[in-house]
This record gives C-alpha cells, structure tokens and sequence, in this order.
C-alpha cells in the first residue's frame, strides 16, 4: 500500500494535478541485527544441529563466524582451504586463518562429501559449494532462503504447544510486542500470530476498528490537490473532501453531512439511481 501511494502523488505530480506535496526517497529499512547471545545460540544451532543439511550449516556458520556475506560465501574456492599442517586453515584475504576445531569437525566432512558434484562439473570442481549447473557455485539466494527456513523451525521449537497454548485470548497488541522482544521477522511474526489464532479462533481486538479521523497531514494534503479528492475508510466512510469534491457531488457531500457511508447511499439513499447513470 506505501508503494501504491507513492505512485499516486508521483503521477499526481507529472500530470500537474498535484504541485505543493514533494516526496521525498524512499529510505532503505534497515534489519535489527543479532545480539551476541543470539549469535551464539545461533552458532550452536549450526555446529551441533541436525535439522538443516551440512552445506547450508557450513555457509551459515561461515557467516556468523568471519562476518562474510553470503554473495561472498557461495563463490570461496577449495584452494582457500589447507589442511596439511596440524590445523584447518582458511584464507579469506591475505593471510590464512585457523579454523577453530569445532568448526573444523563441520567444515571438513563438507568438503569430502560436497553435494552436486556429479551435475556440477564432477570432483574436479573448484567450488566450496558447488552448484547443480556445471562450472557454477550455489547462488546466494538459495543459501539465504534455506536459512531463514531454519530460523522459521527454530522458532516454532521455541513455542512449543504448552507456551502455544498460553496465548490464547491474547491481544495483537501483546503479540506485536512479544515480536519486537524476539526480533521476529514478517514470516515469524505471522507464524506467532496464526499460533495464537489458532488457539481459540480469532485473537480478541484482532480486528482493527475502522478508522473514523483523518490525520492533520492528510487533510493538507487533500487540500492541496487540485482534483476532486476524498479520504475514505475501509467501511466506505467518506471521512472528508476537499472543496472540487464538494463542488462536484453537489447535493450529497456536505461539509455537515460526513462522514457519509457510500454503500448505505447506493442502496439506501432515493437519490442514488439518479445521481449515479450506471446504478
């Protein structure tokens, strides 16, 4: 819906029928990142975890471990690997790095066993982590989609049915706050809320009462439209117009008459079959 608007006063303003509202770049949101006890819990998760397979462990760990973005992760190479000397180590700039030996235990079985290698150019494949496409490595999106499925199973694990069973009854506004509490992204989020539905039907206060204000920004910019323009709410509420409004449903809309109900004036109000050519 932001982008819906946005659109709208764009075109409002090329076509001229808007020319005292600018809108300003949209800013990019930014994600809340992981604190370090969730980091932590994180790194167990992948160290010691049988729910994802182990490439998808390996490049998550190679993520929360030296902080590299997974565009970077999917295209490392076997020869950033060294596995002559005493300990595993891996060269991710210019000088070569130890493998902590908990990670070691998870990195080298990867390596002896990489997946794809009969599609993806065969044993000789230079790639960490090879894709099914010969000559190519996973492409980044595959490796993120399968982690945030992860973060989905670990959440549902988290609310196991005793605690499930608890938010019953429970308000959206608890449900939005205990969601901030766990930085719970949107997938998250609605899986939280469809556990709380689903406890005993609808969530109380789930429905949002209709809006019956209209904030002072919204007014100025009504009024700052050229056009007939009208703001109105999800029941069909005409909940104010600016003076081309007025002027052109003359008769109906008033100042002193809104809000006014579209629906109960198409079906209800005589004056609708004439007002309206196509009733």
């Amino acid at each position: 819906m932001p982008t819906a608007i946005r659109t709208f006063f764009v075109i409002a303003k090329r076509t001229r029928l808007n020319t005292q509202v600018a809108i300003a770049h949209r800013a990019a949101r930014a994600s809340p990142s992981l604190t370090q006890d969730q980091r932590l819990a994180w790194i167990r998760e992948l160290l010691t975890g049988a729910s994802e397979s182990l490439p998808y462990r390996v490049a998550g760990l190679l993520l929360l471990l030296y902080a590299q973005p997974l565009v970077k992760v999917v295209t490392l190479r076997l020869d950033r690997l060294d596995d002559r000397g005493p300990a595993l180590k891996l060269t991710l700039g210019k000088h070569p790095v130890e493998v902590p030996e908990p990670f070691a235990e998870v990195l080298r079985p990867h390596v002896a066993n990489r997946p794809n290698l009969r599609t993806g150019g065969g044993v000789k494949s230079p790639w960490l982590f090879p894709s099914s496409l010969a000559g190519c490595q996973l492409h980044p999106n595959s490796v993120m989609v399968r982690l945030r499925g992860l973060a989905r199973r670990r959440q549902r694990r988290l609310l196991h049915p005793p605690r499930a069973g608890n938010l019953a009854g429970v308000s959206d506004q608890v449900l939005d706050a205990l969601a901030q509490a766990l930085r719970l992204d949107d997938a998250e989020r609605s899986h939280l809320f469809d556990l709380a539905r689903a406890s005993t039907g609808p969530v109380r206060g789930s429905r949002r009462a209709a809006v019956a204000k209209v904030r002072p920004g919204v007014l100025r910019i009504l009024e700052s439209l050229n056009g007939p323009a009208y703001v109105r709410n999800a029941r069909m509420d005409i909940l104010a117009a600016n003076d081309s409004a007025l002027a052109l449903y003359d008769g109906v809309l008033g100042r002193d008459r809104l809000p006014l109900n579209l629906a109960r004036f198409l079906f209800l109000d005589d004056r609708a079959p004439t007002f309206l050519g196509c009733w």
